[in-house]
């Protein structure tokens, strides 16, 4: 913003090559009044400063952003005040999983216990397995996914201590395989095409858990994980061991 002239009431502005009328000036700031098209410009320059809106709700803004990274300072640290993360648990697990447009299939998988994030949110990691292969007309297909990821429980509180249903939500990622093979056929020689990827894919599901010793636990599960062209219903049945003592 360039004034030109001199330092009467009736000085003209310009931004750019742009003439702006100025209504008033004085060595103590600028006021300056311009079509509503160049507000923008007037304020990015510091022309409207003196009305204090702009900065008004630019602090506004600010302070509300603070609070907001206070309070969830404060929860953060609140739950980890309440959490007791640490390997507790081992296990393995078989199922039946019935993926999106393809037969279903048995899948299995390791998993691990790791403690409770906050009172009834325990947290689990996981990494499971499953492959399926069809074939017609002499071609051959055949997909598989490897998955591994986390996920979080919420432990609901019974009337019996040894039925221990839960809620459960997490992330994992997805390597998935897929090849077709096409045998010779009419003077042509097979042909084999595949495609690798890796998917981010979202479980959501549930289950109980009963003790059947003092270090084991018996788990049955349903899930549905919702992944891009392999999305899948997984049934799921596995044990878990306490370690250390």
């Amino acid at each position: 913003l360039v004034r030109s002239g001199g330092q009467s009431p009736s000085l003209g502005y310009s931004i750019g090559t742009t003439m702006l009328p100025a209504a008033a000036a004085d060595t103590s700031g600028v006021v300056c009044e311009a079509a509503p098209a160049t507000q923008h410009h007037l304020r990015a320059a510091g022309c409207l400063e003196r009305t204090g809106t702009p900065h008004a709700e630019v602090s506004m803004k600010r302070n509300a952003l603070i609070l907001t990274l206070v309070l969830c300072a404060l929860a953060a640290s609140s739950a980890m005040a309440q959490s007791h993360l640490g390997l507790e648990r081992a296990g393995v697990a078989l199922g039946y999983v019935s993926p999106e447009d393809i037969d279903g299939t048995f899948s299995i998988g390791v998993f691990a216990d790791h403690g409770t994030l906050a009172p009834h949110i325990g947290l689990e990691s996981r990494i499971d397995y499953w492959g399926q292969s069809q074939e017609a007309f002499g071609a051959k297909a055949s997909v598989s996914d490897i998955s591994i990821g986390a996920r979080g429980k919420y432990w609901f509180e019974t009337a019996n201590p040894k039925l221990r249903p839960f809620a459960g939500a997490g992330l994992a990622l997805h390597f998935v395989h897929a090849e077709v093979t096409v045998p010779a056929q009419g003077g042509f020689p097979e042909m084999t095409a595949e495609d690798s990827s890796t998917k981010l894919g979202l479980d959501l599901g549930g289950g109980i858990a009963t003790p059947l010793s003092p270090r084991a636990d018996l788990l049955a599960e349903m899930w549905y994980g919702i992944v891009s062209d392999v999305s899948a219903f997984n049934l799921r049945v596995g044990m878990s061991f306490k370690l250390g003592s």
